[in-house]
């Protein structure tokens, strides 16, 4: 759910913990939007007016944690069905004594006689298909629940009826495409929302999604207009009252149970927008796009394989993963490539200038590098690419992407400046200055540092400690007047 400008509570964005520097993008906090993971049960009683008790237990979190939380909410909600508020009491005394997550460790989380073992990934984790192998299991008695991910579902089984769109469903994913999952159920409608943006690991889902969305959404009314383009959202939706106040959506998934057909799961098909109909919508991926790139059959031909071998879901999971993995991988490779030749050039770095620019974007300067250096040097898979190229830069994606590593190559341009500034000799450049420009110098190092500690800057400790022992010098060679105003701004 989206959060209101009025209630945002910014200190929680702060991260003081480090923990978003260290986790994949996949897995840093959400400043705007809080997720909430549901428990709903629902049983006949003839007491209550509609025949039914029915009642959801909700944990509300900024973190992504699927697995985990799913797994928590398995743990409480039967036990706070049975208990109520005392049951909860103690389950949050208990989570309140919970470490924080750091990436790169194992946790051991203690609930309600159960302990719970998650690893946190890292962002300098090799990117496999399958999670990194844990556990240090240190003896735990009782014997821990060990989590395989803390967020990863089981794409196979999520993707199951639209496998042989997996290719499609991941270019209108990565060019944020509106596109609104009609399903059973919630939880069918969850999965196959949370799969689709999961799609583009590495890459961040910059677009707004919601898992499940009714009619009482705050959004309901902006979401359903007609008066301007559908926004770059993924809706999942189960009220079939969507089906017509949607149909001028460009891209409509219609899911029903699944039904096996032989040994594959039955695929939904193909089908123009002209024929959804508002009352009978029959399972079909409702379209007029076209693919940019060829259609790669030897995954299906690999998973038909594994369901014939019974293969277990995971080694399914971890083929789909895979797949989708190397495709965005082979897209973005040459983006990264040209990007790293933005940089200026280490010798560029000089100690008493403003470090160098990083050079613009030029996409056309981009497109005709991908003539020796495209995606065809890592996917086999022909097509239009620069078609898709073209088309991703008008999407939130590529806006999103170019922002953080414009930011993080900012950074390391600033950190390089700190460690030249760290060997230039300070005590010569101040022979012939005025104290004008040493005071100026002082203020400007100063600020540097300050920068550098509020945004840590990637500088090691023993270069910020020199940077501050250069103010000092300076600071000492200056009249004592100005020392007293330059040490007690």
């Amino acid at each position: 759910m989206r959060q209101s400008g009025g209630q945002r509570d910014l200190h929680s964005l702060d991260d003081d913990d480090g923990y978003d520097r260290g986790a994949p993008v996949t897995l840093q906090r959400e400043a705007a939007h809080l997720f909430g993971y549901v428990y709903f049960r629902q049983v006949k009683d003839s007491a209550v007016k509609r025949g039914y008790f029915q009642k959801s237990l909700v944990l509300v979190s900024r973190l992504p944690y699927v697995n985990l939380f799913r797994s928590l909410l398995n743990l409480i909600a039967p036990e706070y069905f049975e208990k109520l508020v005392p049951c909860l009491e103690a389950v949050c005394n208990e989570i309140d004594q919970w470490p924080p997550p750091v990436p790169g460790q194992t946790l051991n989380l203690p609930v309600m006689g159960v302990v719970m073992q998650v690893r946190i990934p890292s962002r300098v984790d090799k990117l496999e298909a399958s999670p990194v192998k844990q556990f240090n299991q240190e003896n735990l008695l009782p014997a821990p629940l060990v989590l395989s991910s803390v967020n990863e579902l089981d794409l196979f089984r999520c993707f199951q009826p639209v496998l042989i769109h997996i290719q499609l469903l991941w270019e209108l994913m990565l060019l944020g495409e509106p596109l609104v999952v009609m399903a059973p159920s919630p939880t069918i409608s969850s999965e196959m929302v949370l799969a689709l943006t999961s799609c583009l690991t590495p890459l961040k889902f910059c677009c707004d999604y919601r898992p499940y969305f009714t009619i009482h959404d705050s959004e309901f009314k902006e979401y359903t207009t007609r008066t301007q383009a559908p926004p770059n959202v993924v809706l999942g939706v189960t009220n079939p009252f969507f089906i017509k106040t949607l149909q001028h959506w460009p891209h409509i998934l219609r899911i029903g149970e699944l039904k096996m057909s032989g040994d594959l799961p039955k695929q939904v098909k193909m089908k123009k927008l002209t024929k959804l109909k508002t009352l009978d919508t029959k399972p079909g991926l409702y379209t007029s796009y076209k693919t940019y790139l060829h259609k790669d059959k030897s995954l299906i031909k690999r998973l038909l394989k594994g369901i014939q071998r019974k293969r277990p879901s995971e080694a399914q999971s971890a083929l789909v993963r895979r797949h989708l993995l190397e495709l965005t991988q082979s897209f973005i490779i040459p983006l990264e490539h040209y990007m790293a030749s933005l940089m200026p050039l280490q010798r560029a770095v000089t100690p008493w200038k403003t470090p160098p620019q990083i050079r613009p974007f030029h996409q056309d300067d981009f497109l005709k590098s991908l003539e020796h250096a495209g995606p065809q040097l890592t996917c086999v898979l022909k097509g239009d690419w620069l078609g898709l190229y073209r088309r991703f830069f008008k999407s939130p994606h590529f806006d999103g992407w170019y922002r953080q590593r414009h930011r993080e190559m900012t950074q390391k341009l600033e950190a390089l400046h700190l460690e030249v500034i760290c060997e230039a000799n300070i005590l010569t450049w101040m022979k012939d200055k005025s104290e004008v420009e040493i005071v100026d110098l002082v203020l400007k190092l100063r600020e540097k540092l300050i920068q550098a500690q509020a945004h840590r800057l990637p500088v090691k400790e023993e270069t910020l400690q020199r940077v501050a022992l250069y103010i000092d010098t300076v600071i000492g060679s200056l009249p004592d007047d100005l020392q007293a105003v330059l040490r007690h701004p």
